[in-house]
């Protein structure tokens, strides 16, 4: 019976075909000319970045959106807090040496650099009641796909630059930071996101542009599609680069085939029933 056992053994392993495989993905968001090394080529398009990857588990496509939220509570760094304000679009988001930074209100000048960080150091006050007062925090929301279809991913790592006052050219400021996971929504991290980690980047005197990175705590939390890295009170740094684990979502096996697994079980107890017969 060697052509049973082989062809046993070949269903067996169509099925473990169907089991996830997993990859490491690394969205590196620096310009394409960087002194660091080329960032990934991808489509910057006003406020979204979008690059894609091939890996193991096939292609990735990772969006990175530049957002900011106006805090009347001037709220921020709090693990475990909420999100509260009013969230908005930002007016563009740009690459640099050291990675993506935001332009909340208006253009940036290619070279004002103050303008192309993602920081936590704006404030709105006037006397418009259209409009709410408070302290302004940019954030990047980032989604991730494959094809057209949002699919789970773990965030693993992050990479900052030019935090804080690294080489003196924007004192006062620092490197704190949150990761964001959305609650509410599908789509979009807005008000009610949780803040689900807090940390404080802080520079390298010996990296070129101040980089530092951040391993992500292993937690549930951050399994999902959708995350916000946002800046604390008084943050001041670029997103270089982020790192994600993505598994091939698992191949249900249809009924027909645990039928023909209970099938070759029944035949198998048969024959060695007969055989102590």
């Amino acid at each position: 019976m060697v052509w049973f056992k082989s062809f046993t053994t070949s269903v067996v392993l169509a099925l473990a075909a169907t089991s996830a495989s997993a990859a490491t993905y690394t969205f590196d968001l620096q310009k394409i000319d960087s002194y660091h090394g080329d960032g990934d080529a991808g489509v910057l398009d006003g406020n979204v970045l979008t690059v894609t990857q091939t890996g193991a588990s096939g292609s990735l496509t990772g969006t990175f959106t530049g957002k900011y939220i106006v805090d009347p509570s001037k709220g921020g760094g709090i693990s475990g807090g909420a999100l509260s304000g009013v969230v908005s679009d930002a007016n563009n988001v740009q690459r640099h040496n050291n990675g993506l930074g935001v332009c909340n209100v208006g253009e940036c000048s290619p070279s004002g650099d103050t303008h192309h960080t993602v920081d936590g150091v704006s404030f709105i006050e006037d006397e418009d009641p259209l409009t709410v007062d408070g302290a302004v925090f940019d954030f990047v929301e980032m989604a991730f796909f494959s094809g057209t279809d949002a699919v789970d991913i773990t965030l693993t790592g992050l990479k900052f630059g030019w935090v804080g006052g690294v080489y003196n050219q924007y004192p006062g400021t620092n490197g704190l930071f949150e990761i964001l996971v959305s609650e509410l929504s599908e789509t979009k991290i807005d008000v009610g996101a949780l803040v689900a980690a807090a940390g404080v980047a802080t520079t390298n005197p010996g990296s070129l542009g101040g980089r530092y990175s951040f391993a992500v705590p292993d937690i549930a939390a951050f399994t999902d599609n959708l995350f916000g890295v946002k800046a604390g009170i008084n943050g001041s740094w670029k997103l270089m680069a982020v790192t994600v684990d993505y598994s091939v979502p698992e191949i249900p096996l249809p009924a027909a085939g645990w039928l023909l697994i209970g099938g070759l079980g029944g035949l198998v107890a048969l024959r060695k029933s007969r055989k102590r017969g």
